[in-house]
């Protein structure tokens, strides 16, 4: 038994779980662009509906901003989260308590806002810049 084995392992099922994670969260957002060019639709016609709940918003963020890791990553740009840096590597504390933020809205719509804040800065920020 060489030491540095187990380790070697645990670093590779670790890569695999995030390259999953990754992949799932992309296709998650394919699944919301998709919609949001339905939802466009039921804007024009005026049968939009929202559906209002208690949103935390720090989580919301997180969630989002995590589907953009990997084009960040192809950038090589420095992706930031006020209170917590992701620099995408995605070395954030879990357990770290940053305020929570709590409103009354359509978490649907808010991340939809959320995403297109994160497309349009990561498409229009150089190589090797930062997005906050």
């Amino acid at each position: 038994k060489q030491p540095g084995h187990s380790a070697l392992m645990r670093d590779a099922m670790t890569s695999w779980i995030q390259l999953v994670d990754d992949i799932h969260g992309n296709g998650d957002s394919a699944v919301d662009v998709l919609n949001d060019l339905l939802n466009y639709d039921k804007i024009e016609s005026g049968t939009l509906r929202l559906e209002f709940s208690t949103v935390d918003i720090w989580t919301l963020v997180k969630k989002t901003a995590a589907a953009f890791v990997m084009q960040a990553k192809q950038k090589n740009i420095d992706l930031q989260l006020i209170g917590d840096c992701w620099s995408t590597t995605l070395s954030y504390d879990e357990t770290a308590v940053y305020g929570q933020l709590r409103v009354i809205g359509d978490a649907t719509r808010i991340a939809q806002v959320l995403r297109n804040l994160l497309s349009n800065a990561l498409k229009f920020t150089p190589e090797n810049g930062r997005v906050i």
